[in-house]
């Protein structure tokens, strides 16, 4: 019985000490906390960009959903022998319809963030996600 709690304690310590290496960098609110001093970001903008992303979070839970039923729909349609083409079709519209909901979403969300940046902020953001993306890519290795 002991033996069984001392490896349930030391597996759940190494997910602790492994898990947060597999969290990535920080993204929506937390990225902007973590730079807020370097866009020079106030709390009024800080407040902005909290709401903005916890709004179009629940946009894009809400769509992901949609789109898993949409998703599901044409999967039982196209496994029937012989598909209704026209239900294949209606649920395939879905799927498309609903994909470009979300990538509306995105966008959406985007021009909003340019409305809280200023054109400086902006450039900076800009730079410094760059610099970031360039920090966290993996080397390629050389051809063989």
């Amino acid at each position: 019985m002991n033996r069984h709690i001392i490896y349930a304690l030391g597996l759940l310590s190494c997910m602790l000490i492994v898990l947060p290496a597999y969290a990535g960098p920080p993204r929506g609110p937390e990225l902007f906390r973590n730079l807020q001093d370097e866009l020079g970001l106030n709390e009024g903008q800080m407040e902005e960009i909290e709401e903005l992303h916890y709004e179009s979070r629940l946009q894009e839970i809400e769509k992901r959903a949609d789109l898993a039923r949409a998703e599901l729909d044409l999967d039982k349609a196209m496994a029937e022998t012989i598909p209704n083409e026209s239900q294949a079709l209606q649920a395939f519209e879905r799927v498309c319809t609903t994909r470009a909901a979300l990538e509306r979403i995105h966008l959406e969300k985007r021009l909003a963030m340019r409305k809280i940046l200023s054109p400086d902020q902006q450039d900076k953001l800009r730079r410094l996600l760059h610099e970031r993306r360039l920090s966290h890519q993996r080397p390629r290795e050389g051809r063989r």
